[in-house]
């Protein structure tokens, strides 16, 4: 996933500080990826302003299933090419539903 930095930051010059933003959002929507449990909120993926973000769910769906939810950090393509998990909308809300009513039980592999 990384491999392709060294040769993009020789190539396209940049600040600094915009480096390490990327690199600081690239790490954190990592961890996310793989904390096991869903920390966004109820109606993520549904918002208009948030709905192309991926969410824990939308990764965890992608290890227990393998043959969807492909993107690693906005599902545009995934919905551009067909390939979200049919049910990501719906198991993020479950996932969501869940941790309201009882918090152990919010991770997304329990979807």
């Amino acid at each position: 996933q990384g491999a392709y930095f060294p040769i993009v930051a020789l190539l396209i010059p940049a600040h600094p500080i915009a480096v390490l933003t990327w690199v600081l959002y690239q790490f954190t929507l990592n961890v996310l990826g793989h904390l096991g449990y869903e920390i966004l909120p109820k109606g993520f993926t549904t918002s208009k302003l948030t709905f192309w973000h991926n969410t824990g769910t939308h990764h965890n769906m992608h290890h227990k299933y393998f043959s969807c939810n492909y993107s690693l950090y906005f599902n545009v393509w995934d919905r551009l090419m067909g390939t979200n998990h049919v049910k990501y909308e719906e198991t993020f809300e479950e996932v969501c539903e869940r941790r309201a009513s009882d918090p152990k039980k919010a991770t997304p592999q329990t979807a």
